[in-house]
C-alpha cells in the first residue's frame, strides 16, 4: 500500500477529522484507522453489489468512495504510529516519574 500510497506525498490530503482525533483522550481505540478500514471494506462490498446488479454508474461513484478510503486509510495508519506512539511514550515516561 505505502509504494501505491506515498504517504509523504499525500499528506497533505489527510482527513480534518483524522488530523483532530485525540489519541489521548480516546485511547487509541476505534479511532480513524478503524473508519477509512471499514469504510474501505463497506465500498468495496457494495462495489460487488452493484456490480452483481449491473449498476455502472453507481460502480463508477463507489470506485472513487473506495480510492479515497484507501488512500485516508494509509494517511490514517501513518498519523496513528505518529501520534499514538508518542502517546504511549509519553505515558511510560510519566509513570516511571510518578513511581520513582
Amino acid at each position: 500500500m505505502l509504494a501505491a500510497y506515498p504517504p509523504e506525498e499525500l499528506e497533505e490530503n489527510t482527513d480534518a477529522d483524522t488530523l483532530r482525533f485525540d489519541y489521548m483522550e480516546r485511547d487509541g481505540m476505534d479511532g480513524p484507522y478503524d473508519w477509512w478500514s471499514e469504510a474501505q471494506f463497506l465500498s468495496c462490498r457494495f462495489m460487488l453489489q452493484a456490480h452483481d446488479r449491473g449498476l455502472s454508474g453507481l460502480l463508477k461513484d463507489l470506485e472513487y468512495a473506495r480510492e479515497r478510503a484507501t488512500v485516508q486509510r494509509v494517511l490514517a495508519e501513518r498519523d496513528l504510529d505518529r501520534r499514538w506512539r508518542q502517546v504511549r511514550h509519553a505515558r511510560k515516561e510519566a509513570a516511571k516519574g510518578s513511581s520513582a
